[in-house]
């Protein structure tokens, strides 16, 4: 059993893990990160992490995430989850996404805490 950002990870949360999974998936391809673009599993996964660590606890982007999502390569993780983010804003995202961010794009951390808030509040 491994934990890190206060989730507990193992074979234990197996279930719930892939109903989280499916959640996020469905999220995101609501606003319009579509599967095959190399930052969707980024974002979901980022999204599963900040979604169940502690929620008083504001995981730092670029010391903690990007490189626990991507081993070492930071700036790889950074640049999918954007490039994901800006073809699903180009896209259709602006009428789906305006009223949570307004007119602008929204960035990685912000769509992600956004995303994160949305799931944790679908579960209580």
């Amino acid at each position: 059993m491994e934990t890190r950002f206060g989730v507990t990870t193992g074979r234990d949360r197996c279930g719930a893990a892939a109903r989280r999974h499916r959640e996020i998936g469905e999220a995101l391809f609501s606003i319009g990160v579509t599967p095959h673009t190399e930052g969707y599993a980024l974002l979901r996964d980022g999204t599963r992490l900040i979604a169940d660590g502690d929620r008083y606890r504001q995981i730092r982007m670029t010391d903690e995430l990007y490189p626990l999502l991507s081993g070492c390569f930071a700036r790889h993780a950074e640049h999918a989850m954007r490039d994901a983010l800006h073809l699903a804003w180009q896209r259709d995202g602006q009428e789906r996404c305006a009223p949570y961010f307004g007119a602008s794009a929204p960035s990685n951390a912000a769509f992600l805490y956004l995303l994160a808030s949305r799931i944790r509040n679908d579960r209580t």
